[in-house]
């Protein structure tokens, strides 16, 4: 569903011909500041009771990866402006003979996924170097994905948690971000994502995912041909 937004997005900004100044894309590694507690849970309970027979077992590390691409705008007077997507995600992996089945080989593989979309973002440049930007709305979509590669297992990512609606993964919240433009074609930036209200995965008991992170990316930047 958010990729359809998304694609959305990308048209009606193309409606508005938007001169773009720089494009970016780059690579994200962060960490979820919630730590994650019902996920780690839930882990610790395949390692100790459901699966716990396995020889690989479920190491969860609260390292986020993943892809991000944007369009930089640069006004007057220092003043900078972008609107992009990013993508975190954390795959963590168990495996062994599955314990209903003593002689078949069992994965199985959870994924948290956070897809985050900048409407836009506004910021300051001192030097043409160092910037401090704000994003007051981010829009993004939070999942827990499951998949199986055991015998007559399904071995597409499926919902973690039993579905209720699928809006229930949406989740909005604003990021400040701090970037360094240490070469033409280059920058760092350091982000921090604050999710406004969580989201409901109908977890019983109840309980409300944080998508709260902080995280630091590199980025390849270029200007279009004029």
């Amino acid at each position: 569903m958010y990729k359809k937004y998304f694609l959305l997005y990308l048209l009606i900004i193309g409606n508005y011909k938007v001169n773009a100044q720089y494009y970016s894309v780059g690579y994200t590694v962060g960490t979820f500041t919630s730590g994650l507690p019902n996920l780690k849970n839930q882990l610790y309970k395949n390692n100790n009771t459901t699966y716990k027979n396995f020889d690989k077992k479920f190491n969860f590390v609260n390292i986020s990866r993943g892809f991000n691409f944007e369009i930089g705008l640069k006004g007057d007077n220092e003043m900078y402006g972008f609107f992009g997507w990013t993508n975190k995600h954390i795959i963590v992996t168990g495996s062994g003979k599955n314990p209903l089945k003593p002689n078949e080989d069992l994965e199985i593989s959870y994924k948290v996924r956070h897809n985050q979309l900048t409407l836009f973002g506004i910021g300051y440049m001192h030097e043409e170097k160092f910037g401090f930007a704000i994003a007051p709305v981010d829009i993004g979509a939070f999942k827990v994905l499951v998949k199986s590669s055991g015998a007559n297992s399904e071995t597409n990512w499926q919902p973690g948690y039993q579905e209720s609606s699928k809006l229930m993964y949406g989740n909005f919240g604003s990021t400040l971000h701090f970037d360094y433009f240490f070469h033409k074609h280059f920058k760092a930036r350091c982000s921090w994502y604050i999710d406004w209200f969580g989201v409901d995965l109908n977890v019983q008991p109840q309980y409300r995912f944080k998508a709260n992170n902080i995280s630091l990316s590199l980025n390849y930047v270029f200007e279009p041909k004029k």
